[in-house]
């Protein structure tokens, strides 16, 4: 059973109902976790994005305070109806992960290149022309191609990743 989720956004960390909601929480998640060691810390800082043991994931969600938006704790166990076992939500929780990180790389390179073709449309008509890009723009679509390539046949990893 998926515990009571009002302590999240209790504002006080210290108020005894944010402290339960996160030990209650951190029980939840290694209950449900394949790793028992270490799951990944919902903090504000660490945006579930690194693993963490126990007393580390408490100590930062008292500190730091729990991600606002994470209201489907989709990395901690919940989501898909709860009829899988933690091994097959484990799974389903390192694609969305590899997804994640395949969109944040295209993100990333989006940022550092801008992305062409979104230009704004200033009323004027233009025709497309056709041109080769240039060096940074080769090297941008270049790199884009390379995040989703993957390493070899039925490997989860890309070049980029």
């Amino acid at each position: 059973m998926i515990p009571n989720k009002e302590w999240m956004s209790i504002r006080n960390r210290r108020e005894p109902g944010f402290v339960d909601g996160v030990n209650n929480f951190i029980d939840y998640a290694f209950s449900h976790s394949a790793n028992k060691e270490a799951i990944r810390c919902p903090c504000t800082k660490c945006r579930n994005a690194v693993y963490k043991g126990r007393s580390e994931v408490q100590y930062h969600l008292l500190k730091n305070g729990i991600l606002e938006n994470y209201s489907t704790w989709n990395f901690h166990g919940e989501g898909a109806g709860n009829t899988q076992d933690s091994t097959s939500t484990q799974e389903l929780n390192e694609d969305h992960m590899l997804e994640d990180t395949l969109d944040d790389m295209d993100g990333l390179l989006n940022d550092i290149y801008g992305r062409r073709g979104e230009e704004e449309d200033f009323g004027m008509d233009t025709e497309e022309v056709a041109e080769e890009p240039n060096q940074d723009a080769a090297a941008f679509y270049r790199l884009l191609q390379e995040a989703k390539e993957k390493l070899y046949p039925n490997c989860e990893y890309t070049k980029l990743s």
